[in-house]
């Protein structure tokens, strides 16, 4: 099976470096569009297919630091976690559809097709080839309304399908380009269609605005807009009644010379930690309203944190935000809640010093001190490797009170390093600070840049 499919892999790969659309005519070219989605399809389906035993087997663990078979399928894809998530609950599902697999396997079905009609068709045995047959007459958004319809006629337990729906929930962000980010919403419908109610009084003062500045501006624009401004309101208001800083934070690395000059060159950053990259003029927008927080790196490692405005710095989680915009653990890309660790624990005398300090994920972090691991490596490249002992009973059902974490590892360990972990500092040089004076002003959210020569920080925040 592998011969014959690397050596279609080799015809198909030796194929496209040929192809040269210009020599087409608009039929031919239209001809090849068509094969290549079906070999798509039929790519997908043997995908599908073959992940459903992966997950059986959990052999996704031995590949690498991720923390379930989704993440695993989606670094070996170039898939979102999420569609990847997708095409593992399908391939559960389709064991028990034996037309929707058969057409599957054909080539009939794409990732999205079989994915609704899978699910409809597991709350409704019955409407399974009648909705395959749309499938094959009706676009994806009929498709996917006809198969919504078949699991709300035969649901016999909505606060089971609510549960589900509530469970499942979750707000995602991610970057488009170096322009654009997306967010996606999902949850229970009348969660949903709150937040879209509360927008519709700021849609509509932004629609006189612009009506009365001579402007027109599409719908979806305006429900950006008034996104944004909800944000903003809600912030202001926290800080108003409670009394603190506001807690929205976004964070700036860019490269003092680029800052100056107003756009990198090959070598140079400019960007949203843990998003990507972003226009050296957005940096340049926010400065102009920021104290100045200088941060000065060489390479990967920081050495001083030193801020110039009025405000108490946290010098030690400033360095470290730098130093690991995401989790420390190889593979694990994770850039939220992250959490500060000591390598070689407090318990066993280490100390709270930069060189013994990490960010990790809550996973990883949890997965630590469930099995008594030391990291090493440089950077967000780093590994587990096995420390002297097992953990204290009482470390492992704090951290770890379900048991969870005690089978099988989906962590990066490296076993050749048995025996003692031995900590070793890692000593900073010293370069000068280069900082630029800006000014504050009182702001809803609290924005935070790095700008550096390797690298300077700025911050606005609530004064």
């Amino acid at each position: 099976m592998f011969e014959v499919l690397e050596e279609s892999i080799e015809s198909l790969r030796l194929l496209v470096g040929a192809l040269d659309p210009a020599t087409l005519d608009g039929v031919e070219a239209k001809g090849l569009v068509e094969k290549f989605a079906e070999l798509e399809r039929l790519a997908g389906a043997g995908r599908t297919l073959a992940v459903h035993r992966v997950a059986e087997t959990a052999a996704w663990a031995d590949d690498g630091a991720f923390r379930d078979v989704g993440n695993w399928m989606a670094s070996i894809t170039g898939m979102t976690v999420g569609r990847s998530k997708a095409t593992i609950e399908t391939a559960e599902r389709i064991r028990a559809l034996p037309e929707t697999e058969a057409a599957l396997r054909s080539g009939a079905l794409s990732d999205v097709q079989v994915d609704v009609i899978s699910a409809a068709a597991v709350a409704d045995p019955s409407a399974e080839r009648s909705l395959l047959e749309s499938a094959a007459t009706e676009g994806v958004k009929g498709l996917k309304d006809r198969c919504a319809r078949v699991e709300a006629a035969a649901s016999t337990d909505q606060a089971e399908r609510y549960e589900r729906a509530r469970v499942g929930r979750y707000l995602r962000h991610r970057r488009l380009s170096d322009v654009e980010g997306l967010l996606e919403l999902r949850g229970p419908l009348e969660l949903t269609s709150g937040v879209m109610a509360a927008l519709q009084p700021y849609e509509s003062e932004l629609f006189k605005e612009a009506r009365a500045a001579g402007r027109r501006e599409e719908p979806e624009a305006l429900a950006f807009d008034a996104m944004v401004q909800l944000a903003d309101d809600a912030a202001t208001e926290k800080l108003a009644t409670g009394g603190s800083r506001a807690p929205a934070t976004i964070t700036f690395r860019v490269d003092h010379s680029a800052f100056v000059r107003g756009h990198t060159v090959p070598g140079e950053v400019c960007e949203i930690a843990g998003v990507g990259p972003v226009p050296v003029a957005v940096a340049q927008r926010l400065a102009g309203d920021s104290i100045l927080k200088a941060l000065i790196h060489d390479g990967t490692d920081v050495l001083a944190v030193s801020h110039l405005g009025r405000t108490i710095p946290a010098r030690m989680r400033t360095a470290l935000e730098e130093l690991y915009p995401e989790c420390a653990i190889a593979g694990c890309h994770t850039n939220r809640h992250l959490e500060i660790e000591h390598n070689t624990l407090v318990s066993e005398r280490g100390p709270t010093a930069l060189w013994n300090l990490t960010r990790l994920c809550r996973h990883h972090h949890a997965y630590k001190h469930a099995h008594n691991l030391r990291i090493t490596g440089i950077g967000t490249n780093r590994n587990f490797v096995p420390a002297n002992g097992p953990p204290p009973d009482s470390l492992l059902q704090s951290r770890d009170p379900a048991g969870s974490l005690a089978d099988r590892s989906s962590c990066v360990v490296d076993r050749a390093a048995v025996g003692s972990y031995a900590p070793q500092r890692q000593e900073h040089g010293v370069l000068d600070v280069v900082g630029i004076a800006t000014s504050a002003r009182q702001a809803p959210l609290q924005r935070r840049a790095s700008i550096g020569d390797s690298s300077s920080t700025f911050k606005e925040e609530q004064r």
